[in-house]
């Protein structure tokens, strides 16, 4: 008898464990969600993290993933680090990404960000080009 006890009450708190860990799931998942569509990588990336820690699932990591090159491309584009910035967004078309309703934003920000840093590459090589004639015309004046 009080086995059966304490086998249902084992049961109810399985229960009710599961139940709150899907609701917290749920609720970081809908929070990062929301941040995407506004455009808050860093956050969504926090709540997607989150999320992970209560249920780990194929979408949420792949998600996770994906938000995670968005945030370190913008990260290092910041730096100066162009080259690897657009490694970095070219990195989220290797992942299944239009399979994922929820990251079409995400895909057009990437484009955006990617033909963004090409044309800053393109600029700034231009730039050290103009620079090293001008060093070249200097030294030929001397």
């Amino acid at each position: 008898m009080n086995k059966r006890i304490l086998l249902v009450v084992c049961i109810c708190l399985f229960v009710l464990m599961v139940g709150c860990t899907s609701s917290e799931y749920k609720s970081f998942i809908e929070a990062g969600n929301n941040s995407i569509h506004e455009g808050n990588y860093e956050d969504a990336l926090t709540n997607y993290s989150k999320a992970m820690t209560e249920k780990e699932t194929e979408e949420a990591e792949t998600i996770y993933e994906i938000l995670e090159l968005m945030v370190d491309g913008m990260s290092l584009f910041e730096q100066g680090n162009f080259e690897q910035s657009l490694e970095a967004y070219q990195g989220i078309g290797e992942l299944p990404i239009e399979e994922l309703t929820v990251l079409k934003k995400v895909e057009r920000d990437r484009d955006k960000l990617i033909a963004q840093t090409e044309e800053t590459i393109e600029t700034y090589t231009r730039m050290v080009e103009l620079l090293e004639q001008g060093k070249d015309y200097l030294k030929e004046q001397e």
